[in-house]
């Protein structure tokens, strides 16, 4: 799947231990994304078990991980700002009819 980044997301950072060996320490970084193409089937099996498509809050409540959690939240709230400046931008540059004024 590809996309075009929207936005930074906060970074996630944890440890874990590695067949019960060594402790492992993990960074995770998340973006926002806009969807360009491709398809969700399409995902690497060695880095996750599965992906698919989520409404907002369906995803949040679908999340394990409180920190996981928090990076979705600001992911939607930053969707939804993106979302509301290019409906702006959007009605700032529609055409107008001859007789209708300016919005």
């Amino acid at each position: 799947m590809t996309g075009r980044i929207v936005a930074e997301l906060p970074g996630v950072e944890y440890w874990y231990v590695e067949k019960g060996q060594r402790r492992i320490h993990k960074r995770v970084d998340y973006y926002l994304l806009r969807y360009v193409g491709g398809d969700a089937a399409d995902f690497d099996p060695h880095e996750v078990s599965g992906a698919s498509w989520f409404a907002w809050d369906e995803g949040i409540a679908r999340i394990s991980f409180d920190n996981e959690r928090r990076v979705l939240e600001r992911a939607k709230l930053l969707a939804a700002e993106a979302e509301d400046a290019a409906d702006a931008v959007a009605l700032a540059t529609a055409p107008t009819l001859a007789n209708e004024p300016p919005a």
